[in-house]
């Protein structure tokens, strides 16, 4: 079982934090001042810490380079807790040896996706068992090992969106229906391989179905960002499937439905199905064919496929993609901002788990030739 030890001076945030926890299965371990903290953690070796910053008699930074420099507990990933600021939180983030950290007050969600980012970037065990761990892209995943299935019920995005992959508890729902939309030139295309990526290291079967790729330029594309298919698509845990153009001056509708009746046939080999994009098919459409190409979309993820659908935002109109919207889990809008007269593109998680979300939602990133995607801090985007 993992075992967390919260560090926190202030009793009823202490108890929430254990509380919390404790109901999602983790041992639990508390103290109140810095120098207790460090003591218990030489003892008993937690698998994650929790740190409150302003403490008595040590301070969580204080605390945090005492654990650095004792070999027995230099690797134990630390989550920092502070009350100060977002901007003041990411100048303290940059300090050496801390990876994680979250404001109050804090949403529990959004407390327990971090430490589950934490704990897979540490490799720590999971709370069912001990895990074997394999690494792609930079990012930690996990497989049990007495069978080798699956340990998580989430496609997870890689810690180069580890931001991202927080505000989205963890990473894409399997068995969910997810919509990308936005503008041309929003990095939509390239999130979808981060998703295609983070499937596949897990073991799942992607059905990747595009118009603008065969396989042997797919593989070329998302090698430019890092990332090796060659394996994946010669063993056919990766297939490239064509999207079929619109006719000029046709109705699509009966394409879309061809579509849908392919997602269905594609599913007894495949349990990942990414469309990007139906953008033209949709805005030839007409409303009732989207909406029931939506409906059959969800009808799939009812039988737990998970389907990433993505569009230019220019494809569905205001009332249309709230009625698209209401049928997905999940909704991420893409746009573009400048800092400084560069272009930054943006995330926001619009929609969770059936959940609209309000604020602390947004992530903002570069994507560099060779690197793949690169977080912008929140504090830069909003200069």
């Amino acid at each position: 079982m993992t075992r967390i030890l919260v560090a926190e001076d202030e009793r009823d945030i202490r108890e929430l934090v254990v509380d919390t926890l404790f109901d999602r299965g983790y041992d639990v371990l508390e103290t109140k001042n810095g120098s207790e903290t460090y003591n218990l953690a030489c003892k008993e070796l937690p698998d994650l810490i929790l740190l409150e910053v302003m403490m008595p008699e040590l301070n969580g930074f204080q605390v945090m380079e005492k654990l650095q420099q004792n070999p027995l507990t230099s690797s134990i990933p630390v989550v920092m807790l502070t009350a100060v600021g977002a901007l003041e939180g990411e100048q303290n983030a940059l300090k050496p040896g801390v990876r994680h950290y979250v404001s109050k007050p804090f949403e529990p969600e959004h407390l327990m996706a971090t430490i589950r980012v934490a704990l897979r970037e540490s490799g720590a065990n999971s709370k069912e068992g001990h895990d074997s761990k394999m690494v792609w892209g930079g990012s930690t995943l996990y497989r049990n090992a007495k069978d080798g299935s699956n340990s998580s019920k989430l496609i997870p995005l890689g810690t180069q969106l580890a931001p991202l992959e927080k505000k989205m508890s963890g990473g894409l729902r399997l068995g969910s229906l997810c919509l990308i939309e936005g503008p041309s030139a929003t990095g939509k295309s390239v999130i979808c391989q981060y998703i295609a990526n983070g499937a596949i290291a897990e073991g799942h079967k992607v059905a990747y179905f595009t118009s603008q790729h065969t396989p042997r330029s797919l593989e070329a594309q998302v090698s430019s960002i890092a990332m090796d298919w060659s394996e994946a698509i010669k063993s056919e845990n990766l297939v490239v499937y064509p999207l079929q153009p619109p006719v000029t001056g046709r109705d699509s509708g009966p394409l879309l439905e061809e579509l849908a009746l392919e997602l269905e046939g594609v599913q007894r080999k495949h349990n990942v199905l990414i469309v990007d994009a139906i953008t033209n098919l949709a805005s030839t459409s007409q409303e009732q064919a989207i909406i029931s190409f939506f409906s059959t979309c969800k009808r799939l993820t009812n039988m737990g496929l998970t389907i990433v659908l993505v569009t230019h935002s220019v494809a569905l109109n205001t009332d249309l993609l709230a009625r698209t919207c209401s049928l997905c889990e999940t909704h991420l809008n893409f746009r573009t901002g400048k800092i400084l007269d560069k272009v930054i593109r943006m995330i926001t998680v619009v929609k969770l788990d059936d959940v609209d979300l309000t604020r602390d939602n947004e992530v903002s990133f570069g994507v560099e030739a060779g690197l793949g995607v690169t977080i912008i801090p929140y504090s830069q985007a909003k200069a």
